[in-house]
């Protein structure tokens, strides 16, 4: 067997190692391999323009159409209702809320009727009245000043009172004819607009029935009695009073100071008005067929 020269195979093994590195460098792209200098390192970059931001919302659109107008009643009715308005358009906002269908007026009711109704009273004077010089009885027309009457027989009575002449021992309706034409006297539209009637007395059978005839040969028929009336005393009288004007001003209470218990009052009552045409007396237009109460407490016609 030959032996290998040492120092030829290490000869050898470093030109195949030469040979070697100078095909890897040929194959290697030199633009890659830095010069002794350093390369340059390349310009800052242009950061990316901002985004857009976005446009506002907008608003939701105005609220539901507005309500229609109310439709109104019937005669006398209220007013229908208004139309309401409905929202707007708010801006980059909530929907607004639309405005809400009015109402309309509730059905009116029929024309308010007519209401004219007067005033009245009764003095009534029982058997055995005794009325006392000085004695009063007072009137209120409800427009007027009040009217003192005063029952006189000395002929003296106070200032302002309407004397009522009697005389002692005078039934009951000699009395109420006395009374009912004093306060008649008075009557008047500047006075005491007040009227008094008194009714018929009642009136009771007088007379017996007379003899039959004698028998002169044949029956004869006897006299009738004599038939009359009287004034019953038993029964009370009565002097009724009417107010001139509709209307409850009238209905002011009748006074008196008879302290005899036969003599009763009754009234003024029962007076009313409601838009009436009549003549009446009133506290506001509400009374009067015009809508209008004068300052002197009466309706304007």
């Amino acid at each position: 067997m030959r032996t290998i020269n040492p120092s030829l195979a290490l000869a050898s093994l470093v030109g195949f190692l030469a040979a070697a590195s100078c095909t890897l460098i040929t194959d290697v792209d030199r633009t890659k391999i830095p010069t002794d200098a350093g390369a340059e390192g390349g310009s800052p970059g242009t950061g990316g323009t901002g985004a857009t931001g976005g446009t506002g919302a907008t608003g939701g659109s105005g609220g539901s159409t507005a309500g229609s107008t109310g439709e109104a009643g019937q005669p006398n009715a209220g007013a229908g209702g208004t139309t309401s308005t409905g929202g707007t358009t708010s801006t980059g906002g909530t929907t607004s809320t639309g405005g809400t269908t009015s109402t309309g007026g509730s059905a009116g009711k029929g024309p308010i009727p007519e209401v004219c109704t007067r005033a009245t009273g009764t003095l009534t004077i029982g058997p055995n009245t005794f009325f006392a010089d000085g004695d009063t009885i007072t009137l209120n027309d409800g427009v007027n000043t009040a009217v003192v009457f005063e029952f006189d027989v000395d002929s003296a009575v106070a200032d302002g009172n309407e004397a009522i002449a009697f005389q002692a021992g005078q039934n009951q309706f000699e009395l109420a004819t006395l009374i009912k034409n004093a306060i008649n006297r008075t009557h008047g539209s500047d006075a005491l607009r007040i009227v008094a009637t008194t009714p018929p007395a009642p009136t009771e059978p007088v007379g017996t029935a007379g003899a039959g005839g004698a028998d002169n040969g044949g029956a004869s028929a006897g006299g009738q009695a004599g038939q009359g009336t009287t004034i019953d005393l038993d029964q009370p009288a009565e002097v009724d009073l009417t107010n001139d004007l509709a209307g409850s001003r009238s209905n002011v209470r009748i006074k008196d100071t008879v302290g005899n218990p036969n003599f009763t009052t009754a009234g003024m009552s029962g007076g009313n008005a409601i838009v009436c045409s009549s003549p009446a007396s009133c506290s506001n237009g509400d009374a009067c067929a015009s809508g209008t109460c004068g300052s002197d407490h009466l309706c304007e016609q």
